[in-house]
């Protein structure tokens, strides 16, 4: 059985490093801390490429 979005593990860049998995709620709790803004680069399985956080579902938080 396939994991749900929930479950997948979440990456991101962040100063030429890339750091993770998270889960989408560590995700947000990155975002409403400041930790990752606009344009940050993140990445999930399901993704083809790595995306600027604003063109994934994240982009709500």
């Amino acid at each position: 059985m396939e994991a749900t979005e929930t479950q997948k593990p979440w990456f991101y860049e962040s100063a030429g490093q890339r750091k993770g998995g998270f889960s989408e709620q560590e995700m947000i709790g990155l975002i409403t801390s400041g930790e990752i803004t606009h344009g940050a680069i993140v990445w999930r399985n399901g993704l083809s490429e790595w995306t600027k956080l604003e063109k994934t579902e994240l982009a709500a938080h």
